[in-house]
């Protein structure tokens, strides 16, 4: 269920906590120091052409990569992708030569924006960067912009995707790669390491539920399980949400297709049945409590109860 909109005014909504200069981000990428002053702190979105900006935030490993890509392929919805980590936007830089990260939204706006649209996929970690060299508030006004969070209800099964795809290399397969994307090795996760994918995505997933709940932040929530169920439903309320013309999004959903396919890891079934058999005890608060579990107690209990520190 969509959370209703708070009471705070706009110049509040979205001013999340300052990131220390020495670890942001994207100073090193354009040499540029934390709060340096520059003339660009917010696009002109009419300048620019975009109707309707958004942000999908995301935990990642919950289906955002394959949903950013059937957006992208409407033609309505501009280029969504993970436009803003820090592996990204040098790549993007080459085209446009920005100095600073101002100039360099600017560009990226320019270059992905369509049908009036301009969106991206973001975790909120890396969304507390920008606020450095940006006026958030005024980038993403009210009753304009538009907000996602994409989770995922299966933690479990999530944290198991996280591993698996950090200790074999292998994190997406696209239909229209050039090569045929190489076999995974049968390397699987330990203990440990899910359990450490886990509170990690339980942290992400309560620093985004403060944020929004200090904000005053509308979040349409997505799931990887609605996507997974029927991926038009979940196509056409996103693009209803941006108010996207109906009649080219019924057109584009009667031809829609996945360009992504879901990886597919032999012995997964196992190892999450024999998982959950070990440490139901502990797998219970967990998919319970979410955002109201105390993350250090936790780390205390498991340590004690099943020895693994994470």
């Amino acid at each position: 269920m969509d959370k209703p909109s708070g009471t705070k005014p706009e110049s509040a909504r979205i001013a999340p906590a300052a990131v220390p200069a020495h670890r942001n981000i994207y100073a090193p990428l354009f040499c540029q120091p934390p709060g340096a002053t520059e003339p660009f702190r917010h696009p002109d979105w009419d300048r620019l052409g975009v109707e309707v900006p958004y942000i999908i935030f995301m935990t990642g490993r919950c289906g955002s990569t394959r949903l950013t890509h059937l957006l992208r392929a409407s033609n309505l919805c501009g280029v969504p992708y993970e436009l803003f980590n820090e592996i990204s936007i040098p790549t993007f830089n080459r085209k446009i030569q920005a100095r600073s990260f101002g100039d360099c939204f600017q560009g990226v706006v320019r270059q992905h924006n369509a049908g009036r649209r301009f969106g991206f996929e973001i975790d909120v970690w890396r969304f507390l960067h920008p606020q450095a060299f940006l006026d958030l508030d005024a980038c993403f006004p009210a009753g304009r912009s538009v907000f996602f969070w994409m989770p995922r209800d299966d933690i479990v099964a999530q944290a198991y995707s996280f591993a698996t795809a950090k200790l074999r290399g292998h994190w997406h397969v696209f239909h229209d790669a050039k090569e045929a994307a190489p076999p995974s090795a049968e390397a699987v996760p330990d203990d440990a390491a899910v359990w450490e994918e886990i509170l990690r995505i339980l942290a992400r997933a309560q620093r985004m539920a403060e944020f929004a709940a200090e904000r005053g932040l509308r979040l349409h929530r997505l799931t990887y399980e609605q996507l997974v169920t029927d991926k038009h439903i979940v196509v056409m309320r996103i693009m209803d949400l941006l108010r996207c013309p109906l009649p080219a999004v019924q057109a584009y959903l009667r031809g829609m297709d996945d360009q992504t396919a879901r990886l597919r890891y032999d012995g997964k079934v196992a190892y999450l049945g024999e998982f959950s058999r070990r440490y139901r005890p502990l797998i219970e608060p967990v998919l319970a409590e979410r955002t109201r579990l105390d993350l250090a107690a936790f780390r205390i209990l498991l340590q004690a109860s099943a020895g693994i520190t994470a």
